[in-house]
């Protein structure tokens, strides 16, 4: 005998595939449900928490389209396929993370890219911010 609260791979399915308030339970239970990848997602995949949540809800969303379209099969439990989902999007974040291209819209703070320059550079950009500060002052 199961608990009351707890709901069934396929009564969640179901439920995705109607109309009204029983849709939207089961969308929250789907999402409720298997919130702690979110976790897995920062434990084992090395993201951040903001980036864990972004692809565990991406995965939600997919998946809900999927099902509510007919297209999952039934060929593994619904966790397994939000795990699977969920992987493949964590993958995915990561090689976005990781390509030059998302590199180039980083910002790094001043102190940071001081400290990649020789002693002879930094003494240069620190006169010329010492200047422009000066500048600011005697204008203000």
């Amino acid at each position: 005998m199961r608990p009351e609260n707890t709901i069934t791979d396929m009564e969640i399915i179901d439920n995705l595939t109607r109309d009204g308030n029983n849709k939207r339970k089961a969308e929250d239970q789907l999402f409720n449900g298997f919130s702690y990848f979110v976790k897995e997602g920062t434990r084992k995949y090395s993201l951040a928490e903001e980036d864990a949540l972004d692809v565990y809800s991406d995965t939600i969303i997919s998946a809900i389209e999927k099902i509510t379209n007919g297209l999952f099969e039934g060929r593994s439990s619904l966790k397994t396929y939000l795990f699977r989902i969920f992987h493949n999007k964590c993958v995915d974040r990561i090689r976005q993370l990781t390509t030059n291209k998302n590199k180039i819209h980083r910002t790094t703070a001043p102190p940071d890219l001081l400290s990649q320059l020789s002693d002879s550079a930094k003494s240069v950009i620190q006169l010329l911010v010492d200047r422009s500060d000066f500048d600011l002052l005697r204008k203000g």
